[in-house]
């Protein structure tokens, strides 16, 4: 399990649950989304809320007969505030299609790194 499972409440979800959970994420996602990256890889990202901006993420793709194959996963919130604007940089992973953003925090004095959230929108404003 994702060792970030607990903070959205999935602290006593045993393996099988959890497959039964993502299975069904990839049935009937609240929100899906696609692109294409700069190499031509594919990226579809499905999301489900377990409660008001707290969820799952799904990443992966869809092979020839469009069933979806998971990449990774792991939970989200998802922010409704702007409190200070700062120059961010998007860092591609390595290892896998994902992207980092990092943001120097002028009021905490650290640096963010964050996953970013909207990766099939930012992927198609890049191309």
């Amino acid at each position: 399990m994702h060792k970030y499972m607990p903070a959205i409440g999935f602290s006593k979800l045993n393996k099988d649950a959890l497959e039964e959970l993502l299975k069904e994420i990839m049935l009937r996602p609240e929100y899906q989304e696609s692109a294409i990256d700069l190499e031509g890889n594919q990226f579809v990202e499905l999301r489900y809320n377990v409660c008001d901006n707290v969820g799952l993420v799904l990443r992966g793709v869809y092979n020839e007969n469009d069933e979806f194959i998971l990449d990774y996963y792991y939970p989200t919130f998802y922010g409704q505030k702007i409190s200070i604007n700062n120059d961010v940089e998007v860092i591609k992973q390595t290892d896998k299609d994902n992207y980092h953003v990092m943001c120097d925090e002028i009021r905490l004095g650290v640096n963010l790194i964050f996953q970013l959230q909207n990766m099939g929108e930012f992927l198609r404003k890049i191309l």
